[in-house]
Protein backbone atom coordinates (compact mmCIF):
# COMPACT_ATOMS: atom_id res chain seq x y z
CA UNK A 1 0.00 0.00 0.00
CA UNK A 2 2.21 3.05 -1.09
CA UNK A 3 0.24 6.01 -2.66
CA UNK A 4 2.69 7.68 -5.06
CA UNK A 5 5.12 9.72 -2.75
CA UNK A 6 4.39 8.50 0.40
CA UNK A 7 6.12 5.70 1.69
CA UNK A 8 3.27 4.02 4.01
CA UNK A 9 6.20 2.42 5.98
CA UNK A 10 6.70 6.35 7.82
CA UNK A 11 2.70 6.80 8.62
CA UNK A 12 1.95 2.69 9.30
CA UNK A 13 2.79 2.39 13.48
CA UNK A 14 0.86 5.65 14.30
CA UNK A 15 -2.04 5.52 11.95
CA UNK A 16 -2.66 1.88 13.55
CA UNK A 17 -2.03 3.01 17.35
CA UNK A 18 -4.48 6.14 16.59
CA UNK A 19 -7.30 4.03 14.70
CA UNK A 20 -6.74 0.76 17.16
CA UNK A 21 -6.62 2.92 20.51
CA UNK A 22 -9.72 5.49 18.88
CA UNK A 23 -11.82 2.58 19.32
CA UNK A 24 -11.10 0.93 22.30
CA UNK A 25 -11.52 4.40 23.72
CA UNK A 26 -14.76 5.01 22.17
CA UNK A 27 -15.88 1.15 23.82
CA UNK A 28 -14.02 1.18 27.03
CA UNK A 29 -13.73 5.39 28.16
CA UNK A 30 -16.74 7.09 26.40
CA UNK A 31 -17.30 10.27 28.32
CA UNK A 32 -20.74 10.36 28.38
CA UNK A 33 -24.16 9.44 30.49
CA UNK A 34 -25.02 7.28 27.07
CA UNK A 35 -28.23 7.78 27.78
CA UNK A 36 -29.60 7.35 24.25
CA UNK A 37 -26.68 4.73 23.49
CA UNK A 38 -24.21 7.75 22.30
CA UNK A 39 -21.61 5.22 22.87
CA UNK A 40 -22.50 2.25 21.16
CA UNK A 41 -23.69 4.23 18.26
CA UNK A 42 -20.38 5.95 17.42
CA UNK A 43 -18.41 2.90 18.47
CA UNK A 44 -19.96 0.60 16.07
CA UNK A 45 -19.93 3.05 13.53
CA UNK A 46 -15.95 3.27 14.04
CA UNK A 47 -15.71 -0.13 14.15
CA UNK A 48 -16.91 -0.64 10.17
CA UNK A 49 -15.07 1.62 9.50
CA UNK A 50 -11.56 0.36 10.22
CA UNK A 51 -13.25 -2.67 9.04
CA UNK A 52 -13.59 -0.97 5.74
CA UNK A 53 -10.07 0.83 6.02
CA UNK A 54 -8.76 -2.37 6.04
CA UNK A 55 -10.30 -4.13 3.91
CA UNK A 56 -9.09 -1.38 1.51
CA UNK A 57 -5.86 -1.74 2.69
CA UNK A 58 -5.40 -5.34 1.87
CA UNK A 59 -6.87 -4.66 -1.43
CA UNK A 60 -4.63 -1.75 -2.44
CA UNK A 61 -1.49 -3.27 -0.78
CA UNK A 62 1.43 -3.28 -2.92
CA UNK A 63 2.18 -6.99 -3.47
CA UNK A 64 2.94 -10.08 -6.35
CA UNK A 65 0.36 -11.99 -5.17
CA UNK A 66 -1.54 -13.34 -8.02
CA UNK A 67 -4.74 -12.71 -5.97
CA UNK A 68 -4.02 -8.84 -5.70
CA UNK A 69 -4.55 -7.75 -9.12
CA UNK A 70 -4.28 -4.10 -9.64
CA UNK A 71 -7.01 -4.03 -11.67
CA UNK A 72 -9.12 -5.04 -8.10
CA UNK A 73 -8.77 -1.13 -6.87
CA UNK A 74 -11.28 0.08 -9.69
CA UNK A 75 -13.40 -1.26 -6.66
CA UNK A 76 -12.28 0.83 -4.17
CA UNK A 77 -14.65 3.55 -4.78
CA UNK A 78 -17.95 1.64 -3.72
CA UNK A 79 -15.66 1.22 -0.36
CA UNK A 80 -14.24 5.10 -0.10
CA UNK A 81 -18.27 6.51 -0.27
CA UNK A 82 -19.23 3.96 2.61
CA UNK A 83 -15.99 5.88 4.64
CA UNK A 84 -17.69 9.46 3.39
CA UNK A 85 -21.00 8.43 4.60
CA UNK A 86 -19.75 7.34 8.03
CA UNK A 87 -17.81 10.76 8.66
CA UNK A 88 -21.05 12.77 7.49
CA UNK A 89 -22.89 10.83 9.92
CA UNK A 90 -20.32 10.84 12.53
CA UNK A 91 -20.34 14.62 12.31
CA UNK A 92 -24.39 15.11 12.16
CA UNK A 93 -24.75 13.12 15.05
CA UNK A 94 -21.91 15.39 17.12
CA UNK A 95 -24.26 18.24 16.46
CA UNK A 96 -26.54 16.98 19.22
CA UNK A 97 -25.22 13.61 20.16
CA UNK A 98 -28.00 12.58 22.76
CA UNK A 99 -30.75 13.51 20.12
CA UNK A 100 -29.29 12.31 17.00
CA UNK A 101 -28.34 8.75 18.56
CA UNK A 102 -31.77 8.43 19.43
CA UNK A 103 -33.05 9.41 15.95
CA UNK A 104 -30.69 7.12 14.71
CA UNK A 105 -31.77 4.22 16.67
CA UNK A 106 -35.25 4.51 16.08
CA UNK A 107 -35.29 5.02 12.42
CA UNK A 108 -33.25 1.84 12.14
CA UNK A 109 -36.26 -0.01 14.14
CA UNK A 110 -38.53 1.76 11.65
CA UNK A 111 -36.57 -0.03 8.80
CA UNK A 112 -36.26 -3.40 10.74
CA UNK A 113 -40.46 -3.10 10.89
CA UNK A 114 -40.65 -2.76 7.51
CA UNK A 115 -38.79 -5.47 6.76
CA UNK A 116 -40.44 -7.97 9.09
CA UNK A 117 -44.24 -6.35 7.68
CA UNK A 118 -42.36 -7.02 3.92
CA UNK A 119 -41.33 -10.46 4.57
CA UNK A 120 -44.49 -11.36 6.01
CA UNK A 121 -46.59 -10.16 3.59
CA UNK A 122 -44.62 -12.04 0.97
CA UNK A 123 -43.79 -15.69 2.93
CA UNK A 124 -46.04 -15.19 6.39
CA UNK A 125 -48.11 -18.37 4.94
CA UNK A 126 -45.41 -20.40 4.14
CA UNK A 127 -44.68 -23.05 7.32
CA UNK A 128 -41.11 -23.12 6.54
CA UNK A 129 -40.26 -18.85 7.39
CA UNK A 130 -42.43 -19.00 10.61
CA UNK A 131 -38.85 -19.94 12.68
CA UNK A 132 -37.48 -16.74 11.43
CA UNK A 133 -40.40 -14.83 10.97
CA UNK A 134 -40.90 -15.31 14.77
CA UNK A 135 -37.63 -13.90 15.37
CA UNK A 136 -37.44 -10.78 13.32
CA UNK A 137 -40.95 -10.04 15.59
CA UNK A 138 -39.12 -11.00 18.69
CA UNK A 139 -35.84 -8.61 17.65
CA UNK A 140 -38.55 -5.81 17.13
CA UNK A 141 -40.13 -6.03 20.48
CA UNK A 142 -36.68 -6.15 22.13
CA UNK A 143 -35.24 -3.11 19.72
CA UNK A 144 -38.59 -1.30 20.54
CA UNK A 145 -38.19 -1.34 24.63
CA UNK A 146 -34.21 -1.06 24.15
CA UNK A 147 -34.56 2.34 22.07
CA UNK A 148 -37.63 3.93 24.00
CA UNK A 149 -39.74 3.77 20.96
CA UNK A 150 -43.40 5.44 21.99
CA UNK A 151 -46.82 3.72 21.76
CA UNK A 152 -47.69 6.17 18.80
CA UNK A 153 -44.49 5.42 17.24
CA UNK A 154 -45.17 1.89 17.27
CA UNK A 155 -48.83 2.44 16.17
CA UNK A 156 -47.51 4.93 13.60
CA UNK A 157 -43.58 3.70 11.97
CA UNK A 158 -44.22 6.40 9.52
CA UNK A 159 -43.71 9.54 12.60
CA UNK A 160 -40.18 8.38 12.81
CA UNK A 161 -38.27 10.12 9.81
CA UNK A 162 -35.61 8.41 8.26
CA UNK A 163 -31.68 8.44 9.01
CA UNK A 164 -30.82 11.35 6.35
CA UNK A 165 -28.52 10.58 3.79
CA UNK A 166 -25.48 13.14 3.11
CA UNK A 167 -27.50 15.57 1.32
CA UNK A 168 -30.44 15.58 3.71
CA UNK A 169 -28.10 16.60 6.78
CA UNK A 170 -27.15 19.30 4.66
CA UNK A 171 -30.71 20.73 3.87
CA UNK A 172 -31.75 19.99 7.79
CA UNK A 173 -33.98 22.32 9.35
CA UNK A 174 -32.67 21.28 12.49
CA UNK A 175 -30.11 23.40 14.81
CA UNK A 176 -26.84 24.54 14.18
CA UNK A 177 -28.17 25.75 10.72
CA UNK A 178 -27.21 25.36 7.17
CA UNK A 179 -24.43 28.29 7.76
CA UNK A 180 -22.58 26.47 10.78
CA UNK A 181 -19.08 25.51 10.41
CA UNK A 182 -20.28 21.73 10.09
CA UNK A 183 -22.91 21.84 7.50
CA UNK A 184 -20.45 24.05 5.67
CA UNK A 185 -18.39 20.49 5.70
CA UNK A 186 -20.82 18.23 4.95
CA UNK A 187 -21.71 20.49 1.79
CA UNK A 188 -18.36 20.37 0.49
CA UNK A 189 -17.83 16.75 1.58
CA UNK A 190 -21.00 16.04 -0.53
CA UNK A 191 -19.98 18.22 -3.12
CA UNK A 192 -16.08 17.28 -3.95
CA UNK A 193 -16.76 13.24 -2.76
CA UNK A 194 -19.92 11.88 -2.12
CA UNK A 195 -21.24 12.61 -5.42
CA UNK A 196 -17.96 11.58 -7.55
CA UNK A 197 -17.86 8.34 -5.42
CA UNK A 198 -21.81 7.77 -5.94
CA UNK A 199 -21.51 7.85 -9.47
CA UNK A 200 -18.57 5.32 -9.78
CA UNK A 201 -20.92 3.35 -7.57
CA UNK A 202 -23.93 3.34 -8.82
CA UNK A 203 -22.20 3.09 -12.70
CA UNK A 204 -24.43 5.98 -14.08
CA UNK A 205 -22.12 7.06 -17.11
CA UNK A 206 -19.15 9.09 -15.77
CA UNK A 207 -18.75 6.59 -13.23
CA UNK A 208 -18.87 3.73 -15.78
CA UNK A 209 -16.56 5.73 -18.37
CA UNK A 210 -14.03 6.71 -15.18
CA UNK A 211 -13.90 3.11 -14.11
CA UNK A 212 -14.26 0.88 -17.07
CA UNK A 213 -11.50 3.22 -19.00
CA UNK A 214 -9.16 1.78 -16.69
CA UNK A 215 -10.11 -2.04 -17.39
CA UNK A 216 -10.42 -1.50 -20.85
CA UNK A 217 -6.62 -0.09 -21.12
CA UNK A 218 -5.50 -3.13 -18.99
CA UNK A 219 -6.97 -5.49 -20.90
CA UNK A 220 -6.05 -3.94 -24.21
CA UNK A 221 -2.00 -3.72 -22.21
CA UNK A 222 -1.98 0.20 -23.77
CA UNK A 223 0.97 1.89 -22.55
CA UNK A 224 -0.62 4.06 -20.02
CA UNK A 225 -2.68 1.49 -18.37
CA UNK A 226 -0.60 0.43 -15.52
CA UNK A 227 0.60 3.77 -14.50
CA UNK A 228 -2.82 5.17 -14.54
CA UNK A 229 -4.28 2.45 -12.42
CA UNK A 230 -1.47 3.17 -9.91
CA UNK A 231 -2.70 6.75 -10.21
CA UNK A 232 -6.31 5.92 -9.72
CA UNK A 233 -5.48 3.15 -6.34
CA UNK A 234 -3.03 6.28 -4.99
CA UNK A 235 -6.20 7.95 -5.22
CA UNK A 236 -8.18 5.74 -3.27
CA UNK A 237 -5.88 4.86 -0.79
CA UNK A 238 -4.86 8.76 -0.40
CA UNK A 239 -9.06 9.70 0.35
CA UNK A 240 -9.03 6.65 2.22
CA UNK A 241 -6.44 7.58 5.08
CA UNK A 242 -7.72 10.77 4.99
CA UNK A 243 -11.43 9.98 5.42
CA UNK A 244 -10.45 7.76 8.45
CA UNK A 245 -8.07 11.22 9.90
CA UNK A 246 -11.36 13.07 9.63
CA UNK A 247 -13.26 10.72 11.26
CA UNK A 248 -10.85 10.68 14.50
CA UNK A 249 -10.32 14.39 14.22
CA UNK A 250 -14.04 14.51 14.59
CA UNK A 251 -13.82 12.11 18.27
CA UNK A 252 -11.03 13.63 19.33
CA UNK A 253 -12.40 17.25 19.29
CA UNK A 254 -15.68 16.17 20.79
CA UNK A 255 -13.92 13.72 23.48
CA UNK A 256 -10.55 14.54 24.12
CA UNK A 257 -9.40 10.94 24.14
CA UNK A 258 -5.71 12.12 24.19
CA UNK A 259 -4.74 11.61 20.48
CA UNK A 260 -4.47 15.17 19.55
CA UNK A 261 -0.87 15.46 19.03
CA UNK A 262 -0.75 12.02 16.91
CA UNK A 263 -3.54 13.12 14.64
CA UNK A 264 -1.80 16.38 14.30
CA UNK A 265 1.74 14.26 12.97
CA UNK A 266 -0.39 12.41 10.51
CA UNK A 267 -2.24 15.27 8.82
CA UNK A 268 0.96 17.05 8.63
CA UNK A 269 2.49 13.58 6.71
CA UNK A 270 -0.34 13.33 4.95
CA UNK A 271 -0.82 17.12 3.99
CA UNK A 272 3.35 18.17 2.86
CA UNK A 273 2.51 14.87 0.07
CA UNK A 274 -0.92 15.35 -1.20
CA UNK A 275 -3.36 18.77 -1.91
CA UNK A 276 -6.71 16.19 -0.89
CA UNK A 277 -5.69 15.61 2.59
CA UNK A 278 -4.47 18.63 2.85
CA UNK A 279 -7.80 20.71 1.21
CA UNK A 280 -9.69 18.65 3.61
CA UNK A 281 -7.72 19.64 6.45
CA UNK A 282 -7.89 23.32 5.58
CA UNK A 283 -11.60 22.87 5.38
CA UNK A 284 -12.18 22.08 8.66
CA UNK A 285 -9.52 20.54 10.59
CA UNK A 286 -7.28 23.17 10.85
CA UNK A 287 -9.44 24.80 12.50
CA UNK A 288 -11.47 22.74 14.66
CA UNK A 289 -7.91 20.71 16.28
CA UNK A 290 -6.96 24.43 17.13
CA UNK A 291 -10.04 25.95 18.71
CA UNK A 292 -11.15 23.12 20.67
CA UNK A 293 -7.69 22.96 22.62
Amino acid sequence: MRPDGLNFELIREQLDTLLDGMELNLERQFPSTNEFGERETLWLLFKVSLNTYRTIRWICADSKEESRYLQYSVSCPALVRTLVDHLCSVVFLLENLGQRALWYSKAGWREHVEKYQMYLQEFGFQPEWQSYLNSLHAANEWGAKLFCVTDEERANINSIPYWPIPSQMIKSSMAPGPDAASRVFLRYLDAWFYRELSQQSHLSYPGLADRASLLLAAARNEPQAESNLRQFKSTQVVMTITMMLAICSELETAFHFGFRTKIAVLWGIMNAGFPLSREVHEHRYADLLRDSN
